[in-house]
């Protein structure tokens, strides 16, 4: 998939789990930076982090 997010940041909301967590490893693969946030802390923070982008894991 091609989503042209190499070199963007995005803020993705509701992060730990489900749609929020998928998006957050798609747009990583991707190769963007992302912010991940959350209101509850995914079990282990660094699932979120994969791929060529970077992702700060959500707290």
């Amino acid at each position: 998939m091609d989503l042209e997010s190499s070199g963007r940041v995005a803020v993705v909301t509701g992060a730990s789990k489900g749609i929020g967590l998928a998006i957050v490893r798609t747009l990583a693969e991707e190769g963007a930076t992302v912010v991940a946030a959350s209101r509850t802390p995914h079990p282990d923070p660094r699932s979120a982090t994969c791929g060529p982008g970077r992702a700060a894991p959500p707290r």
